[in-house]
C-alpha cells in the first residue's frame, strides 16, 4: 500500500487494521442506534427527555476506540518525522468515519432519528475533534500537528515559557465518555487498572499532570481501552487501597 497519508505498513497489516476497525463498528453501532427516538408519539404517550451530552459521549467513545485500534499499529514509526502527520490524517479519517456512521444509522428508519437529542452536527463534530486531539497526545508526546486542525480544536495560546497546560475539560470529556460506556466502573476501579492512586486521578483531571507524563499515559490507556476497568487488571484490589 503506497499512501502518503499513512505509514508504509505491509498490506497484510492494513487488512488486519481494517478488521479491527470493523469490530469496533460492530460493537459501537448498536449503542449509537439505541439513541434513536421516534419522530412521532401518539397522543397520551410520554415524550422522552433529550440527552445530548450522553449521545455525544457515545460518539466520542466510538471515535476513541477507532483511533486506538489503528494508532496502536503505528508504534514502529514513532521516530519517523512523518509520524505526527500520519496521526493527523488518521484523526481526519476517523472523524469522517464517525459522521458517515451517524448518517447511515439515522437513515435506517425514517420514522426515528438520532438528532432528537438536540445536538447539532457542528457540536458533534467539535466533540469528536476534541476527543481525538486529546487522545493523540500520548502517541506524539505533544508534538505539534497540522496548524489548521489544531486551531479547529484548541484555542489556547502557548505560554511564553512553554506549551499551555491541557485544559481540564478535555480530560473530563474523556472521563465522561468512558463512564457513559461503562457506568458500573467506579473511579477507584479506573485508578487500580491504571496503577495510579486517587490523588493522581484528581491531579490529572485538574491538568497538573502534563500530557505524556506517566499518570497521563496510564489514565488514557484505561479510558481509551474500550474495556471495563475491572477486566484490564484482574488482581484483587487491597482493602482501603486509595
Amino acid at each position: 500500500m503506497n499512501d502518503p497519508f499513512r505509514p508504509p505498513l505491509h498490506p497484510v497489516a492494513w487488512e488486519q487494521i481494517k478488521m479491527l476497525l470493523d469490530k469496533v463498528d460492530q460493537r459501537q453501532w448498536p449503542l449509537i442506534a439505541s439513541w434513536r427516538v421516534p419522530n412521532y408519539f401518539p397522543p397520551g404517550t410520554p415524550i422522552p427527555s433529550q440527552y445530548p451530552l450522553h449521545f455525544m459521549n457515545t460518539l466520542q467513545v466510538y471515535a476513541s476506540q477507532l483511533l486506538k485500534a489503528e494508532a496502536d499499529q503505528y508504534e514502529q514509526f514513532r521516530s519517523d518525522e512523518h509520524y505526527p502527520f500520519w496521526l493527523s490524517k488518521l484523526t481526519e479519517r476517523i472523524l469522517q468515519r464517525v459522521l458517515n456512521a451517524i448518517d447511515a444509522i439515522d437513515r435506517k428508519d425514517d420514522k426515528a432519528t438520532l438528532w432528537f437529542h438536540g445536538a447539532t452536527r457542528p457540536e458533534v463534530e467539535q466533540a469528536i475533534k476534541t476527543i481525538l486531539w486529546d487522545l493523540t497526545h500520548p502517541y506524539t508526546g505533544g508534538i505539534a500537528r497540522d496548524h489548521a486542525q489544531v486551531e479547529t480544536v484548541r484555542t489556547e495560546s502557548p505560554a511564553p515559557d512553554g506549551p499551555a497546560a491541557p485544559h481540564p475539560s478535555e480530560r473530563e470529556s474523556l472521563r465522561d465518555s468512558y463512564r457513559a460506556a461503562f457506568p458500573d466502573a467506579g473511579i477507584m476501579d479506573i485508578c487500580w487498572a491504571a496503577k495510579q492512586h486517587y490523588r493522581d486521578w484528581t491531579r490529572w483531571l485538574k491538568g497538573e499532570h502534563k500530557n505524556g507524563s506517566k499518570p497521563d499515559r496510564a489514565f488514557r490507556y484505561v479510558l481509551a481501552s474500550g474495556k471495563d476497568a475491572k477486566q484490564l487488571r484482574r488482581e484483587v484490589r487491597p482493602k482501603n487501597w486509595k
